[in-house]
Protein backbone atom coordinates (compact mmCIF):
# COMPACT_ATOMS: atom_id res chain seq x y z
CA UNK A 1 0.00 0.00 0.00
CA UNK A 2 1.28 3.42 -0.97
CA UNK A 3 2.60 6.05 1.41
CA UNK A 4 0.10 8.70 2.49
CA UNK A 5 2.38 11.58 1.50
CA UNK A 6 2.72 10.22 -2.05
CA UNK A 7 -1.06 10.02 -2.40
CA UNK A 8 -1.66 13.51 -1.06
CA UNK A 9 0.99 15.10 -3.29
CA UNK A 10 -1.43 15.45 -6.19
CA UNK A 11 -4.93 15.22 -4.72
CA UNK A 12 -6.87 15.41 -1.48
CA UNK A 13 -8.84 12.61 0.11
CA UNK A 14 -10.73 11.35 3.14
CA UNK A 15 -9.77 9.15 6.10
CA UNK A 16 -11.67 6.00 7.07
CA UNK A 17 -12.01 4.40 10.49
CA UNK A 18 -11.82 0.60 10.75
CA UNK A 19 -13.51 -0.97 13.78
CA UNK A 20 -17.33 -0.75 13.71
CA UNK A 21 -17.10 1.35 10.55
CA UNK A 22 -15.68 -1.24 8.14
CA UNK A 23 -15.21 -4.30 10.37
CA UNK A 24 -17.88 -5.69 12.70
CA UNK A 25 -15.25 -6.13 15.37
CA UNK A 26 -17.52 -6.16 18.41
CA UNK A 27 -19.66 -8.97 16.97
CA UNK A 28 -16.60 -11.17 16.49
CA UNK A 29 -15.28 -10.38 19.97
CA UNK A 30 -18.64 -11.09 21.62
CA UNK A 31 -18.94 -14.37 19.72
CA UNK A 32 -15.47 -15.55 20.74
CA UNK A 33 -15.76 -14.38 24.37
CA UNK A 34 -19.08 -16.20 24.80
CA UNK A 35 -17.37 -19.48 23.91
CA UNK A 36 -14.69 -19.00 26.55
CA UNK A 37 -16.25 -16.96 29.36
CA UNK A 38 -19.90 -17.93 29.16
CA UNK A 39 -23.23 -16.40 28.21
CA UNK A 40 -25.59 -16.65 31.22
CA UNK A 41 -28.10 -14.26 29.61
CA UNK A 42 -28.28 -16.45 26.48
CA UNK A 43 -27.83 -13.40 24.28
CA UNK A 44 -26.85 -13.60 20.65
CA UNK A 45 -23.58 -11.79 19.83
CA UNK A 46 -25.66 -9.09 18.10
CA UNK A 47 -27.88 -8.58 21.15
CA UNK A 48 -24.91 -8.56 23.49
CA UNK A 49 -23.16 -5.96 21.32
CA UNK A 50 -26.27 -3.75 21.37
CA UNK A 51 -26.65 -4.08 25.13
CA UNK A 52 -23.05 -3.65 26.26
CA UNK A 53 -21.29 -2.08 23.21
CA UNK A 54 -17.85 -3.30 24.40
CA UNK A 55 -16.62 -6.57 25.94
CA UNK A 56 -15.23 -4.64 28.90
CA UNK A 57 -18.79 -3.60 29.83
CA UNK A 58 -20.10 -7.18 30.17
CA UNK A 59 -20.42 -7.57 33.97
CA UNK A 60 -19.66 -11.30 34.15
CA UNK A 61 -16.52 -11.05 32.00
CA UNK A 62 -13.83 -9.70 34.26
CA UNK A 63 -10.67 -10.63 36.07
CA UNK A 64 -7.09 -11.34 35.10
CA UNK A 65 -7.88 -14.20 32.72
CA UNK A 66 -10.38 -12.16 30.72
CA UNK A 67 -8.13 -9.09 30.59
CA UNK A 68 -5.24 -11.23 29.36
CA UNK A 69 -7.45 -12.72 26.65
CA UNK A 70 -8.72 -9.30 25.56
CA UNK A 71 -5.21 -7.87 25.32
CA UNK A 72 -4.16 -10.86 23.29
CA UNK A 73 -7.00 -10.19 20.85
CA UNK A 74 -6.05 -6.53 20.55
CA UNK A 75 -2.49 -7.49 19.58
CA UNK A 76 -3.38 -10.48 17.37
CA UNK A 77 -2.92 -10.17 13.61
CA UNK A 78 -4.93 -13.34 12.99
CA UNK A 79 -7.89 -11.80 14.83
CA UNK A 80 -7.84 -8.86 12.41
CA UNK A 81 -7.89 -11.25 9.45
CA UNK A 82 -11.00 -13.02 10.78
CA UNK A 83 -13.21 -9.98 11.39
CA UNK A 84 -16.49 -9.86 9.45
CA UNK A 85 -17.06 -6.79 7.26
CA UNK A 86 -19.87 -4.41 8.14
CA UNK A 87 -22.85 -4.94 5.84
CA UNK A 88 -22.61 -2.67 2.82
CA UNK A 89 -19.15 -1.37 3.69
CA UNK A 90 -17.23 -2.99 0.81
CA UNK A 91 -19.53 -1.70 -1.92
CA UNK A 92 -20.04 1.55 -0.04
CA UNK A 93 -16.36 2.36 0.41
CA UNK A 94 -15.53 1.55 -3.21
CA UNK A 95 -18.35 3.85 -4.30
CA UNK A 96 -17.12 6.56 -1.92
CA UNK A 97 -13.67 6.19 -3.46
CA UNK A 98 -15.16 7.27 -6.80
CA UNK A 99 -16.44 10.48 -5.19
CA UNK A 100 -13.34 11.33 -3.14
CA UNK A 101 -10.13 9.27 -2.84
CA UNK A 102 -9.63 7.15 0.24
CA UNK A 103 -6.46 8.80 1.56
CA UNK A 104 -5.80 6.66 4.63
CA UNK A 105 -7.34 4.17 7.03
CA UNK A 106 -7.02 5.91 10.41
CA UNK A 107 -7.56 3.71 13.46
CA UNK A 108 -6.71 3.40 17.15
CA UNK A 109 -5.64 -0.18 16.58
CA UNK A 110 -2.04 -0.70 17.73
CA UNK A 111 0.70 -0.59 15.13
CA UNK A 112 1.47 -4.22 16.00
CA UNK A 113 -1.51 -5.44 13.95
CA UNK A 114 -0.80 -3.57 10.74
CA UNK A 115 0.02 -6.80 8.86
CA UNK A 116 -3.29 -8.44 9.75
CA UNK A 117 -5.12 -5.21 8.95
CA UNK A 118 -3.48 -4.96 5.52
CA UNK A 119 -4.34 -8.58 4.77
CA UNK A 120 -7.98 -8.06 5.80
CA UNK A 121 -8.44 -4.94 3.68
CA UNK A 122 -6.94 -6.66 0.64
CA UNK A 123 -8.89 -9.90 1.13
CA UNK A 124 -12.17 -8.00 1.30
CA UNK A 125 -11.43 -5.82 -1.74
CA UNK A 126 -11.42 -2.47 0.02
CA UNK A 127 -9.63 0.38 -1.80
CA UNK A 128 -5.84 0.42 -1.59
CA UNK A 129 -4.66 3.20 0.75
CA UNK A 130 -2.05 3.78 3.47
CA UNK A 131 -2.88 2.61 6.99
CA UNK A 132 -2.29 4.87 10.00
CA UNK A 133 -2.42 3.00 13.33
CA UNK A 134 -1.69 4.02 16.92
CA UNK A 135 2.04 4.05 17.74
CA UNK A 136 3.25 2.00 20.70
CA UNK A 137 4.26 5.23 22.45
CA UNK A 138 0.58 6.27 22.74
CA UNK A 139 -1.24 4.77 25.73
CA UNK A 140 -4.65 3.21 25.11
CA UNK A 141 -6.40 5.78 27.34
CA UNK A 142 -5.03 8.51 25.05
CA UNK A 143 -5.89 6.81 21.76
CA UNK A 144 -8.85 9.03 20.80
CA UNK A 145 -6.86 12.19 21.49
CA UNK A 146 -4.03 10.85 19.34
CA UNK A 147 -6.40 9.99 16.52
CA UNK A 148 -8.09 13.39 16.64
CA UNK A 149 -4.77 15.25 16.56
CA UNK A 150 -3.58 13.08 13.69
CA UNK A 151 -6.67 13.90 11.65
CA UNK A 152 -6.35 17.60 12.42
CA UNK A 153 -2.67 17.59 11.40
CA UNK A 154 -3.55 16.14 7.98
CA UNK A 155 -6.22 18.75 7.20
CA UNK A 156 -6.81 20.22 4.61
CA UNK A 157 -5.09 17.54 2.48
CA UNK A 158 -7.38 15.06 4.19
CA UNK A 159 -10.74 16.80 4.28
CA UNK A 160 -12.38 14.64 6.94
CA UNK A 161 -13.22 11.12 8.07
CA UNK A 162 -15.90 8.44 8.19
CA UNK A 163 -16.07 7.23 11.81
CA UNK A 164 -18.57 5.68 14.21
CA UNK A 165 -17.24 6.67 17.64
CA UNK A 166 -18.77 9.63 19.54
CA UNK A 167 -15.79 9.53 21.94
CA UNK A 168 -13.52 10.30 19.01
CA UNK A 169 -15.77 13.23 18.08
CA UNK A 170 -15.39 14.62 21.60
CA UNK A 171 -11.60 14.58 21.20
CA UNK A 172 -11.62 16.62 17.97
CA UNK A 173 -10.88 20.33 18.43
CA UNK A 174 -13.91 22.59 18.11
CA UNK A 175 -12.14 24.64 15.42
CA UNK A 176 -11.57 21.66 13.10
CA UNK A 177 -12.94 22.71 9.70
CA UNK A 178 -13.15 19.28 8.08
CA UNK A 179 -16.20 17.08 7.68
CA UNK A 180 -17.03 14.02 9.81
CA UNK A 181 -19.44 11.44 8.43
CA UNK A 182 -20.67 9.78 11.61
CA UNK A 183 -21.52 6.22 10.64
CA UNK A 184 -24.29 4.19 12.33
CA UNK A 185 -25.77 7.28 13.94
CA UNK A 186 -29.02 9.06 13.12
CA UNK A 187 -29.11 11.63 15.90
CA UNK A 188 -27.07 14.83 15.72
CA UNK A 189 -24.44 15.48 18.37
CA UNK A 190 -24.32 18.69 20.38
CA UNK A 191 -21.17 20.12 18.81
CA UNK A 192 -20.01 22.91 16.50
CA UNK A 193 -18.15 20.43 14.31
CA UNK A 194 -19.28 19.74 10.75
CA UNK A 195 -20.89 16.33 11.40
CA UNK A 196 -23.12 14.47 8.96
CA UNK A 197 -24.96 11.58 10.62
CA UNK A 198 -25.38 8.45 8.50
CA UNK A 199 -27.43 5.40 9.46
CA UNK A 200 -25.71 3.05 6.97
CA UNK A 201 -23.19 2.94 4.14
CA UNK A 202 -25.73 3.81 1.47
CA UNK A 203 -26.39 7.00 3.40
CA UNK A 204 -22.65 7.73 3.69
CA UNK A 205 -22.24 7.51 -0.08
CA UNK A 206 -25.37 9.54 -0.83
CA UNK A 207 -24.50 12.32 1.60
CA UNK A 208 -20.86 12.39 0.51
CA UNK A 209 -21.98 12.81 -3.10
CA UNK A 210 -24.18 15.72 -2.04
CA UNK A 211 -21.44 17.28 0.07
CA UNK A 212 -18.49 17.03 -2.31
CA UNK A 213 -20.37 17.80 -5.52
CA UNK A 214 -22.43 20.74 -4.33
Amino acid sequence: MSDINDLLENKSGIAIDLDETLSWTIYYWMLEAQKIFGNPENLTPEAMARKYRYTGNVPYWEGQEFNKWRMGKILCNETQRNLPPIKGSIKGLNNLNKIIPIATYLSCRPQAVIKGTKDWLKANNYPDAPITLRPSSVKKQDEQKWKAKKLESLYPDIVGIVDDNPNFIKAVSSDFKGVIFLYDRQKSLNTNLNIISCKDWDTVVRKAKEYFRK
